[in-house]
């Protein structure tokens, strides 16, 4: 039985391992209810037999940050709820939960720890991305909810990494980092586990490079395993200037496959730009590397992402992202594109409401790697889904305490 243990250890550092009095200098607890009314063309994401349906959302949540000169970071957590006006057998509350913690403990003067959690579980993923929650802030998908959406049953997502970064001095620093990624359904378990270890340098305040080494290993219930993969790159990061950035890394990915399957090689890629002005704020990011796929396999995840704002006003902004997944291995290659537009105003300190359209579409490759359907999927098929949702976000600050 595959088991996760780093998410754990994780959270036993956070809230078990004590510290001074003094290490906090600011605690602050959220609560935020934030209310939807949308229309969905194809509630169920079907190819076939498609349903619409006016849907009542609710998401209720909270955050907890903390912040000192030992230890900073964030605990938020998230649920969902579902009222259909046609199709009450779909009703649902409580039956998705999300939860992250970030956490970063100041070893010295020289040497930081960083401790992130990720988890995500239940049967109705998507809405999280209708409902615009913390976990696609800002509105643009991450791996972990493509690969949720894209199983289409329950499923559990847990992603859990450590860093450790030690500066050797103003102009280069040394990071090790170990992750770990639990997903499993009721047909099937992988585990991805990764080794990585970086080198950075910077040569000006404004550049730096380095070099960065990845191990993974993949472990599967029903399928050959494990498999490896070693992935070495080259990575830059260019400050242009205080709007403008770049990032980028590139490398070769060696897959080793079990029962004698032979090995693969596979480019490697990541690249960023960001820019912001003052009404302005444009992210742009895309990439392939290793990962786990939606239907029992080890292979690659591309990805490429778009999120655009505007601050029309002091109170009023628009908005347009774009988000696209390629997951392929371990079986029949799946795309997953989601889009939307909208526009949201802050009516007063802690309200604000928003309009919005968002578009999901997902498609099925027939490509010559195929092997099998994915799981709820038909090779070769396009389904798609338009909604429309009108929200109003309710942050509460009940406790802000300075020490």
């Amino acid at each position: 039985m595959l088991r996760r243990r780093l998410s754990k250890i994780i959270f036993i550092i956070i809230f078990t391992v004590p510290v001074r009095a003094n290490a906090y200098s600011l605690l602050q607890f959220i609560p935020v209810i934030q209310l939807n009314q949308l229309y969905d063309d194809n509630i169920n994401l079907s190819s076939t037999n498609k349903k619409g349906d006016l849907i009542s959302n609710v998401l209720l949540g909270f955050y907890l940050n903390w912040t000192g000169p030992e230890r900073s970071g964030s605990f938020q957590y998230e649920t969902i709820g579902e009222l259909f006006l046609n199709y009450q057998k779909d009703d649902n509350f409580g039956q998705t939960h999300y939860f992250e913690m970030h956490d970063q403990e100041h070893l010295s003067d020289t040497t930081t720890m960083d401790l992130d959690n990720w988890f995500l579980i239940g049967k109705t993923p998507r809405s999280f991305f209708v409902s615009g929650g913390a976990l696609t802030a800002p509105q643009t998908l991450n791996s972990q909810l493509a690969l949720a959406i894209l199983a289409k049953v329950d499923s559990v997502d847990d992603v859990a990494d450590i860093n450790i970064r030690h500066r050797w001095s103003e102009e280069s620093a040394l990071s090790a980092e170990l992750q770990e990624e639990y997903f499993a359904t009721k047909q099937s378990t992988a585990l991805e586990t990764k080794l990585g270890l970086k080198e950075e340098y910077a040569p000006s305040p404004t550049l730096r490079g380095g070099l960065d080494y990845q191990f993974y290993d993949f472990q599967f219930s029903d399928a050959p395993s494990p498999v490896r993969a070693h992935f070495p790159q080259l990575e830059m990061h260019w400050e242009a200037s205080h709007q403008l950035s770049f990032e980028g890394s590139a490398g070769p990915i060696l897959f080793e496959r079990p029962e004698g399957e032979g090995q693969e090689v596979k480019l490697g890629y990541e690249g960023s730009v960001g820019y912001e002005a003052d009404r302005w704020n444009l992210s742009v990011r895309g990439g392939q590397g290793p990962g786990i796929t939606p239907n029992g396999g080890a292979g690659l995840t591309r990805s490429a992402l778009t999120d655009i704002r505007f601050a029309w006003t002091r109170r009023l902004s628009l908005f347009t992202s774009m988000s696209y997944y390629e997951l392929e291995g371990g079986g029949a290659p799946l795309q997953l594109l989601i889009y939307g537009a909208g526009i949201s105003e802050q009516v007063t300190r802690s309200i604000s409401v928003s309009v919005e359209y968002v578009a999901i579409r997902e498609y099925g490759s027939t490509g010559d790697k195929v092997t099998s359907a994915p799981i709820g999927s038909s090779i070769g098929t396009t389904t798609s889904a338009n909604a429309l949702i009108v929200g109003a976000t309710i942050p509460l600050e009940v406790f802000r305490r300075g020490l």
